[in-house]
């Protein structure tokens, strides 16, 4: 397994293997990381992307997080394509955030887990993360692929590791 920052040619096979439809997700991430706000990061396997996830250099994207935690890069919009799950690469790309925010010298990750993924926050919990105590609501609109908007309300439980 490699992972690596996303560049543009990486866009159309991140839409065929991890496909965000109508949301078009990856571009508007690497929009982002062109800015220099994001690192859109990819697991590959055998030049296949096989999970993706996005670091946050400017804080938690909620605000109120931000203001408590302002030395804080997130690790968000983590995926692991369903044929490629349980094999570690999830793992990895959060151990890949770690490593890239030590290397910048910023003392934690944190991360949003939705109160309706127990099993994500379990991994995260043993990954070393623990709960803040702070939450945020995120409310969007998922496109699914026949082109019909789902309106969805996410609370989230913001997790954090110290690093070093």
């Amino acid at each position: 397994m490699v992972i690596r920052e996303c560049e543009e040619q990486d866009l159309e096979l991140l839409e065929r293997y991890l496909p965000t439809g109508r949301n078009r997700a990856h571009a508007a991430h690497f929009r982002r990381q062109r800015d220099g706000h994001w690192s859109l990061l990819i697991a590959w396997v055998d030049e296949i992307p096989c999970g993706t996830c996005v670091i946050s250099w400017t804080g938690p994207m909620h605000h109120d997080v931000r203001a408590a935690l302002p030395d804080c890069a997130e690790l968000c919009f983590l995926q692991v394509a369903p044929r490629a799950r349980n094999q570690g690469i999830g793992t990895a790309l959060v151990s890949a955030v770690e490593e890239r925010a030590m290397a910048r010298g910023l003392p934690r990750v944190g991360l949003g887990v939705d109160t309706a993924n127990p099993d994500a926050a379990r991994l995260y919990q043993r990954l070393g993360y623990d709960d803040t105590g702070l939450t945020s609501t995120t409310e969007y609109t998922l496109w699914d692929e026949s082109g019909e908007g789902h309106d969805l309300v996410e609370i989230d439980r913001f997790l954090v590791k110290e690093l070093g």
